[in-house]
């Protein structure tokens, strides 16, 4: 990646390992090679922070939120993006794909976790999620159980809690 003076704070290897995702306070999501560094795409975030990126499990999607409160879905190969979903109210700094990369799920600091389908959408379609509310404070990091419905999600000043995602 070149380098920057802007700070990093989400980054994620391709399931290959063969990329890296950096999602960057430069309001963009740079996608390299690993060993090269070489920029591959550069993926922009309507000029907002960017606070967290993953891939999918099979490495053909790309997920980034932040600032703009939006998350947003792209393909890894091309850069173009493909979902972008709406619904938290407030900066969202944490997303992670399911294991089935079927679904996948945003923290926000408005004290919720939004459960969307990831399978792109036709132009007639909406997307569909579900919203895990009165968790009791900001969401600053969330993980996805590889085999059960669960999540669990942390935030400031409270202990890390485990959600099913079917009760």
């Amino acid at each position: 990646f070149p380098e920057t003076r802007f700070a990093v704070p989400a980054l994620s290897f391709s399931p290959d390992a063969s990329r890296l995702a950096a999602g960057s306070f430069h309001r963009r999501v740079e996608l390299g090679g690993k060993t090269t560094g070489e920029s591959v795409h550069q993926l922009p975030h309507s000029g907002r922070v960017v606070l967290a990126v993953a891939y999918s499990p099979d490495g053909r999607l790309i997920v980034s939120t932040g600032e703009d409160k939006t998350v947003h879905v792209w393909e890894a190969k091309s850069g173009r993006e493909v979902l972008n979903l709406r619904g938290h109210a407030l900066p969202c700094g944490c997303v992670a794909f399911s294991p089935d990369g079927l679904r996948l799920a945003s923290a926000s600091l408005d004290g919720t976790i939004r459960v969307w389908d990831a399978t792109p959408l036709q132009d007639h379609e909406r997307q569909e999620s579900s919203t895990l509310r009165e968790l009791g404070g900001e969401i600053w990091s969330l993980a996805v159980h590889p085999k059960d419905q669960k999540i669990a999600l942390a935030g400031m000043g409270n202990p890390a809690k485990v959600w099913d995602v079917e009760t």
